[in-house]
């Protein structure tokens, strides 16, 4: 995970916090707060002075984490697996846990009111009115995994999913209008500067852009980047994308015409970026795998490490990326001693597929690729087993 902040409108970045293989998958910037949830995992850290300093906090050990949202630097929420949300109200010292009518993966969630919010997620679209205590399902009669969303206000909202879909509420959600964006592809984040004009960053190097409230979509970003992660805006004109390209390293991009035109600022970062977010038209984060988090001065010309690190002890298995996958993808592992590691592939029956790493090695941090031109789309498991320890996580290859 890596996390960047800007204090001159994206002109230079400067490293905020490098720590370890943890990914990073979302960030809010609020006031002098900032606040970063890790995939899968029941650890947020929060900085209370613009990143100078950070702390870890642990809402709910049984709690794993993927997206985060915060109104304020007092409310906000995370949500996760096992369809859970964590609420707070007190930046982050306390939490509540909250059950919701889905048990799937909610990809992410967006304030709108201290009491209105939205989650996204495995055949859902949840709401509260009440600040996340109780949620409703939503959703309807809509057959499709929601993946993004962008709310303008209490009534007015977008989200969208697989297959080239995005839905839009003029209701607070009680009824969803389906339009086509152009494409099959996923969408991971949206965004809207007002009801008509939005954009829409996902797989395929599609950067979407409507002027008609998501009736026609155009791709101003094809041919930049393989893969967008999130997009968001600091005013009418200016907004920031972030991702990877096909050679798996980090981009971002910035627009100062409204999304009709992007280019790149920064470069030469290894690994994938998840989550960019500003504060005003000046100060912004963004963030991704690795644990690191930098900043910039300049709009993203030039990068300065100039933070310490935050550790996390112990073994660790990372999510390979990219996921879904094809054919090719990474897993990273830490091992906090040394010893002796294997780690191996398998199918869904439990078969041994690939053996990705059997020998000793010193504490550290590790690679290892993995091909799977030879097999089918699929579901596979991949498990780390070192001394006391064992870990298992699942990817997805898709032809």
């Amino acid at each position: 995970g890596r996390t960047y902040k800007t204090t001159n409108s994206g002109e230079n970045w400067i490293n905020m916090y490098s720590g370890n293989l943890y990914s990073l998958w979302n960030i809010v910037y609020k006031n002098n707060s900032i606040f970063a949830s890790i995939y899968n995992s029941s650890v947020v850290y929060k900085s209370s002075n613009n990143g100078q300093n950070w702390t870890s906090l642990q809402p709910d050990t049984s709690f794993k984490s993927y997206a985060l949202s915060f109104l304020n630097e007092n409310t906000g929420m995370v949500c996760g697996f096992s369809g859970k949300v964590m609420v707070t109200n007190n930046s982050g010292l306390n939490w509540t846990l909250v059950s919701t009518p889905v048990s799937g993966l909610l990809y992410r969630a967006h304030y709108v009111t201290p009491t209105t919010a939205f989650c996204t997620g495995e055949n859902a679209i949840l709401k509260t009115t009440n600040g996340g205590l109780n949620w409703t399902n939503t959703i309807g009669s809509i057959s499709n995994t929601i993946i993004s969303l962008y709310f303008l206000n209490e009534n007015t909202g977008y989200v969208s999913g697989y297959a080239g879909k995005c839905y839009k509420t003029t209701n607070g959600g009680n009824n969803w209008t389906e339009y086509y964006m152009g494409n099959n592809f996923g969408y991971n984040s949206m965004y809207f500067i007002n009801e008509l004009t939005g954009f829409a960053a996902g797989t395929g190097a599609n950067l979407l852009k409507t002027t008609n409230g998501g009736l026609n979509w155009v791709n101003n970003g094809s041919g930049i980047a393989d893969r967008y992660y999130d997009v968001c805006f600091t005013n009418a004109v200016t907004g920031y994308a972030v991702g990877y390209d096909l050679d798996y390293a980090s981009t971002v991009y910035k627009t100062t015409n409204c999304g009709d035109n992007w280019f790149r600022v920064a470069n030469g970062f290894s690994r994938l970026l998840f989550g960019v977010s500003f504060k005003d038209n000046y100060n912004g984060v963004i963030c991704g795998d690795e644990g690191k988090i930098l900043k910039t001065n300049n709009g993203g010309s030039s990068f300065i490490n100039n933070m310490g690190t935050l550790v996390l002890s112990g073994y660790f298995l990372g999510q390979n990326y990219p996921n879904p996958f094809n054919p090719r993808t990474v897993v990273s592992f830490s091992l906090p001693v040394a010893g002796d590691v294997s780690l191996k592939v398998y199918d869904v029956r439990g078969r041994e597929v690939q053996t990705l790493v059997n020998e000793r090695l010193n504490a550290g941090t590790y690679e290892a690729r993995f091909d799977g031109s030879g097999l089918t789309s699929g579901v596979y498991f991949y498990r780390l087993v070192t001394y006391g320890s064992s870990e298992t996580r699942r990817m997805i290859l898709l032809k």
